[in-house]
């Protein structure tokens, strides 16, 4: 159960609940199970704040501080979260579908079996670790790894490496995250080691 306290002041504004916080650094935010639907918490300062099972559904968080933040299981359906610090927050089981995540910072951040499907993260950090497996994806994620993927340099790697990057380029889904981005042209498969030109986010 959420302290309400915590509630009302985050919802009252931003910069005051940024204020209490500095003054109360000793406190960590209660917000389990609350109601921000909506809310405007952009800047916010959220970190190792207690937001499990919070409905944060369409919230505008663009530049919040999420560092440790607990989102287990919360709802950040169509939340904004344009260049939110994420870094080591668990988003397990978390819902993000449709949600706005570009320049996100997902460092060391827990996303297992978290529903991304519909959520855009161009120029996000993912973590690359065993804190994203089970995540369910859509098309565009899926495709939007596999394209950073085939632009690897594997100049450096085993000739039986080499051959199976080969492969993976002249699949149809090197192709597949042009479909998502206008600034993003069709891949055209080059010898090992070369990336075929620039790509962006």
């Amino acid at each position: 159960m959420a302290n309400k306290k915590h509630v009302e002041i985050l919802r009252s504004d931003v910069k005051k609940w940024n204020k209490w916080r500095a003054k109360n650094i000793e406190i960590t935010p209660d917000l389990e199970g609350a109601n921000l639907t909506r809310a405007y918490l952009t800047d916010a300062n959220l970190t190792w704040a207690n937001l499990t099972w919070a409905d944060l559904t369409r919230a505008n968080l663009p530049g919040a501080d999420l560092t440790k933040a607990n989102l287990t299981e919360a709802n950040l359906t169509k939340a904004n979260l344009a260049g939110a610090n994420l870094t080591g927050a668990n988003l397990t089981r978390a819902y993000l579908t449709d949600a706005n995540l570009t320049w996100a910072d997902l460092t060391r951040a827990d996303l297992i079996k978290a529903d991304t499907k519909g959520a855009i993260f161009d120029f996000a950090s993912w973590p690359l670790w065993c804190g994203s497996f089970g995540v369910k994806a859509d098309d565009r994620l899926v495709s939007q790894h596999f394209r950073n993927l085939i632009k690897l340099d594997d100049s450096g790697c085993s000739e039986e490496v080499q051959a199976e990057m080969k492969i993976l380029r002249g699949m149809k889904l090197a192709n597949k995250f042009s479909e998502y981005r206008d600034d993003v042209g069709p891949y055209e498969p080059k010898e090992a080691g070369e990336t075929g030109g620039e790509d962006v986010g």
